[in-house]
């Protein structure tokens, strides 16, 4: 899209209708306008209008835009100067408004052009980095299109991808994205305001800048490929020279490609996948034309060779042997979960590179070799963990409270012993003394053990409580230095 060549028409026709006269334009009787075409500056402004009515005249409120002030919006009889403003624009606006007097209806056109020659875009990392309330522009790829009905979609650029939360149709209405005809793989420049939910960093109710249709498009975006060595094809649209393609895993290698346009094929092979574990790779199909590339990606996910899952109290009995469960992840800390089913509990240990990517109540799938460490059993870097179904509430059972009696209890019964804690769901009250990274609590009538709550997430507010006396609940994982109980924190209170 040229935009100061549409700017420059939009004027035109702007400054035109302007010179129309009340003969030229309005031949109704109760009422009459010297000007039904208004051109509003780009930089913000006002115009106004002198209307005549014989009669009641108002504005219809129903076809009038936030973008735009009229004073007055009604009347009775006689001369009026009517004036129309906005603040400045970075879109092209136009409004077909009515005037309403007795049975007759007089029509105005407003227009107000946007100049984005001088719109310095910015890269998704930019906007990740900036601040909520601030006007955005920029430009990427059209990726994963989540909603068609708000327009909610994903814009990735060579720094990272960035969600967009609503999509504004041309005249600048919600709820209307597929008129917009965007499609996963369109290179598209965009602006709205910067706003973060939870943790994602959104922009909202963007409007479309530019949009340039994507030179490759692909019937399908994901694949599901068998554990035994093979090939698949790819249907594809190209109206580019030709297509390219490049894989993130070796195990995927291009094949070949055959017809051409709306009929292209394109063939990849795969190697058998000898692992335990189910893989996934990105394809990255990309076409060109002149200065012009498109690329779309596919993702691909090959099966292994997992066991039949098992329940969690079956895997947590069988340590050292590799085993595939599913449950709900119950309690989150900065280095793992725990996962829970109808048998038992566990922990699933990542370390200090752990992402936080699972939040109490999803459903997940883990794979791995059972272990244990400092008398908990727990996935230590399972090899797999996939998403099940994302969000959704979780029942605590009622928790088992400790005292500090029992605490010591649990220091004789497994410190220098090979016995393995049940994880269990505990409530403890004791008094928070925080050091640097440890957060740890006494409880009254224990003598040799101190509890500790293991890697807390910030948002349980702990960093803050240090000195007080809080009931804890959260989960009995392990013994750690031969004194202390951790548990992974679910509340406090």
């Amino acid at each position: 899209m040229k935009f100061r060549y549409l700017i420059a028409s939009l004027l035109a026709f702007a400054f035109f209708a302007v010179g129309c006269t009340e003969e030229e334009m309005s031949s109704l009787k109760n009422i009459k306008v010297s000007n039904s075409y208004i051109g509003l500056p780009t930089e913000g402004g006002s115009e106004s209008i002198t209307l005549t009515a014989g009669a009641d005249w108002t504005f219809n409120q129903d076809l009038m835009p936030d973008w735009l002030t009229v004073t007055p919006p009604s009347g009775g009889a006689g001369e009026f100067t009517v004036s129309f403003s906005a603040k400045e624009t970075f879109s092209n606006r136009e409004v077909e408004l009515q005037i309403n007097a007795g049975e007759e209806t007089q029509y105005l056109i407003v227009t107000q052009p946007a100049d984005l020659s001088e719109v310095e875009y910015s890269t998704v990392k930019e906007v990740l980095d900036g601040t909520d309330g601030t006007i955005y522009f920029v430009e990427g790829t059209v990726t994963n299109i989540e909603n068609t009905e708000y327009g909610n979609w994903w814009l990735q650029d060579e720094t990272g991808s960035l969600y967009i939360y609503g999509t504004l149709d041309a005249n600048g209405a919600s709820k209307n994205f597929l008129s917009l005809g965007i499609a996963e793989g369109d290179r598209i420049k965009v602006h709205g305001p910067r706003t973060k939910y939870g943790t994602t960093v959104e922009l909202v109710d963007v409007t479309v800048d530019e949009l340039i249709k994507s030179l490759i498009k692909v019937e399908k975006n994901e694949y599901e490929l068998e554990k035994e060595a093979g090939e698949f094809t790819i249907s594809a649209s190209v109206s580019g020279d030709g297509v390219s393609v490049s894989a993130d895993a070796e195990w995927l290698r291009f094949a070949g490609v055959a017809g051409s346009g709306d009929n292209t094929t394109i063939t990849i092979a795969y190697d058998e996948n000898t692992g335990a574990a189910p893989r996934e790779a990105v394809l990255t199909l990309s076409s060109a034309s002149g200065e012009n590339t498109s690329e779309v990606t596919v993702s691909v996910r090959q099966t292994g060779n997992m066991p039949e899952t098992s329940t969690i109290a079956t895997a947590v009995a069988g340590q050292g042997e590799y085993f595939s469960v599913e449950g709900t992840v119950s309690a989150v800390c900065t280095q793992g979960f725990v996962l829970t089913d109808a048998t038992a509990s566990v922990l699933v240990y990542f370390g200090k590179d752990y992402d936080n990517a699972y939040s109490v109540g999803d459903k997940v799938q883990v794979a791995g070799e059972m272990g244990s460490y400092n008398y908990g059993p727990q996935f230590d870097s399972p090899d797999y963990v996939g998403m099940l179904e994302e969000g959704g509430d979780f029942e605590y059972p009622a928790a088992e409270e400790l005292t500090g009696a029992d605490m010591d209890e649990l220091i004789e019964t497994y410190v220098d012993s090979e016995n393995l804690l049940d994880i269990r769901y505990v409530k403890v009250t004791g008094q928070i003394s925080i050091s640097g990274s440890h957060y740890n609590f006494t409880v009254d009538g224990a003598s040799s053990s101190t509890g500790s709550i293991y890697n807390p997430v910030e948002e349980l507010g702990i960093a803050d409580m240090s000195g007080q006396t809080r009931t804890i609940y959260g989960y009995l994982t392990s013994i750690s230095g031969g004194k202390y109980v951790n548990l992974v924190v679910t509340s406090v209170e």
